[in-house]
């Protein structure tokens, strides 16, 4: 965070005295900035992480034996090996996969947010670096979509659509991208389609949850790989109240405050709204579904990550108003900060507190 302070006073005297030497230098401070948190990542012991003793150390050492084969996820194959390759230890996967994840969302960070400081510390108090330690597939393959919005908001098609098909090489979860661009592209945002949406999905909720049952159920990729989940620990019927609730709050924060206004000529406001509705309301569909369908809570991520760019992008909108800024933006860090340490540090999601470093046995 410090680090990324001393970036974005730099880049505000850039912007006032236009010297490229403040802009080198905070590029330069910005990449420390992700440097910090990727050795972090990489460096931790096998047993931070619910997934990183169990699933990705099965994986890897399936690959020792056996490259490329196996594997349902030939993308993550491909840095798995590379990883193996270059520093030929378990760490070394783990290193690669932190620092292509940290790199790809601080990139983002950068080059799209008005407000990269506060991007930096969603990065943490939204959860996305504690769950990129379990779910590192997964959040790899959302790095590269947070990568691609910008094509996705100048509706470029092709190069959007090829850059997520590299992100669902390393996860298959992320063939999702590939109709949210046309629902971006032809959903008209306006109240009537909304309230239409809604009402559907009220009275249609429980046929709604058997066809997306039946619709999976008819995919032999899907019964190949994620089937046995329905009859596993995983599908506990549980809902999860806290997560619900924060990205409701989300989704009202968005539509209400933020809502550009009707004579607007500003497309770039008008596209990051556009944007973080859809995703903010897909993910709290997702979750709401997940009480009748598993691993709904973990797809909710594939939309609620990028929020930590597309939210101070629209805060930024309110600078003008001063104490309205100032109010949803502070409202903002202070719960997510509750959020994230009531979930991380107190109730212990995804493993990853206590912290331990497979250096010296730091902790």
């Amino acid at each position: 965070m410090f680090f990324a302070l001393l970036s974005q006073m730099c880049l505000k005297k850039f912007n006032r005295a236009k010297d490229r030497r403040y802009k080198k230098a905070a590029a330069l401070l910005f990449v420390i900035a992700m440097i910090i948190p990727a050795l972090v990542s990489g460096f931790r012991s096998h047993q931070v992480g619910t997934d990183t003793s169990g699933t990705y150390k099965e994986i890897y050492e399936s690959q020792l034996s056996h490259p490329f084969t196996g594997i349902r996820d030939e993308g993550y194959a491909v840095i798995n090996n590379f990883a193996t390759m270059l520093f030929g230890s378990y760490t070394g996967v783990l290193l690669l996969t932190s620092f292509i994840f940290c790199g790809a969302v601080y990139f983002s960070i950068y080059r799209q947010s008005k407000n990269p400081l506060l991007s930096v510390f969603l990065f943490y108090v939204m959860n996305v670096f504690f769950i990129s330690m379990n779910m590192v597939r997964e959040s790899l393959a959302i790095s590269v979509f947070i990568l691609s919005m910008p094509l996705l908001k100048e509706r470029k098609t092709i190069k959007y659509m090829l850059l997520n098909i590299v992100g669902f090489t390393i996860h298959s979860s992320a063939i999702v991208y590939v109709p949210l661009y046309f629902i971006y592209r032809y959903f008209r945002l306006n109240k009537r389609n909304v309230a239409l949406l809604l009402i559907a999905i009220a009275v249609f909720w429980t046929a709604l949850v058997k066809n997306i049952i039946s619709i999976l159920s008819s995919s032999s990729y899907f019964q190949k790989y994620f089937a046995w989940y329905f009859s596993s620990s995983y599908n506990t019927g549980d809902f999860n109240v806290i997560s619900f609730l924060v990205q409701l709050a989300l989704l009202l924060f968005i539509v209400l405050a933020c809502r550009p206004a009707k004579r607007s000529n500003d497309s770039e406001w008008i596209a990051d709204y556009k944007l973080a509705t859809i995703m903010s309301g897909a993910s709290l569909l997702l979750i709401a579904l997940s009480s009748n369908i598993p691993l709904m809570q973990r797809t909710s991520w594939l939309f609620s990550f990028p929020m930590i760019i597309l939210v101070p992008n629209l805060l930024d909108k309110m600078k003008n108003n001063g104490r309205k800024y100032l109010l949803y933006r502070n409202g903002i860090l202070v719960c997510y900060t509750i959020y994230s340490f009531l979930t991380i540090f107190i109730l212990h999601y995804h493993e990853v507190v206590p912290y331990s470093s497979i250096i010296g046995g730091m902790q």
